[in-house]
């Protein structure tokens, strides 16, 4: 993994429910991922993260994240993440 920006778009307690979180995100016509928190320092422990994007900067994340607009959750946010 490399340092970079991206969306948050929801985050869970269990894998199956981060997986099942992006498959409806993904029918939607979202591109997004689904990551272990645990294998990023700059993320909460033990959560699963469901994702959008990897950016090199905070502006074009944050410009990406604008760009969804309603498509994305309401508490969709942008944040850095580093690997351990």
């Amino acid at each position: 993994g490399r340092t970079a920006w991206t969306i948050v778009m929801d985050s869970s307690a269990t894998r199956a429910a981060a997986v099942r979180r992006a498959q409806r995100l993904t029918a939607e016509g979202l591109i997004v991922g689904v990551l272990d928190s645990s294998q990023f320092r700059s993320l909460p422990a033990d959560e699963w993260i469901v994702f959008s994007g990897q950016y090199e900067s905070s502006r074009a994340a944050n410009q990406a994240r604008q760009e969804l607009g309603s498509s994305a959750p309401g508490s969709a946010y942008v944040s850095r993440i580093s690997p351990r």
